[in-house]
């Protein structure tokens, strides 16, 4: 990118496309993926889900880091250049929160059906409709919790479940409030 856009500008919209490429290809997974491909594609990947949630939650947090530091250099700008940041500003927000609840469906998808390989035949959420689960079940779950910051019609029947799920909902919770607090911000810094 050209010198005279300012580093931290630079930095946002890498981080935008990036996390957009993220999201983008996750979603075209999960939209071409029934129960059974789901099943599959787990059992293909041995990823440690607990280190690539953790990484992915730092990342998205230090996402919402950048934004907060960046939009304290915007005061002396004039007003397209401060559209523009906030605009790429909101985007990061949206995109880091779409990330979050993206990654904890896919750790959703692999702990469901790594319990059920290790011969477990009790599921860990039950979904209504009593059908194997796909990926987008577990966007499903997991966005409503990111939004909500709790459950909906999905049943929670183990302890390991309501632990993560627990989890969830408090970053899910912490996250939507330095969202809000970061929106209060831009608000009271373009007024």
């Amino acid at each position: 990118m050209p010198v005279w856009i300012l580093r931290e500008t630079r930095l946002l919209l890498a981080w935008n496309l990036g996390t957009l490429c993220y999201l983008v290809c996750a979603f075209a997974v999960m939209a071409g993926s029934d129960s059974k491909a789901t099943h599959k594609s787990i059992q293909l990947q041995d990823q440690s889900g607990v280190t690539v949630l953790v990484l992915v939650v730092v990342a998205a947090s230090a996402g919402v880091a950048a934004i907060a530091f960046m939009l304290g250099s915007t005061k002396e700008l004039t007003f397209w250049p401060k559209i523009f940041h906030f605009v790429i500003s909101f985007l990061a927000l949206i995109l880091s929160w779409m990330v979050i609840h993206t990654r904890f469906a896919f750790h959703y998808a692999h702990s469901y059906y790594r319990n059920k390989q290790h011969g477990n035949t009790e599921s860990e959420l039950i979904f209504p409709g009593n059908r194997q689960p796909d990926y987008l079940d577990f966007a499903y779950y997991a966005f409503v919790i990111g939004m909500t910051s709790q459950v909906s019609d999905v049943v929670i029947s183990s302890r390991a479940m309501r632990r993560l799920t627990l989890v969830h909902s408090l970053f899910s919770f912490g996250f939507n409030m330095a969202i809000l607090a970061l929106s209060i911000n831009i608000l009271a810094g373009s007024i």
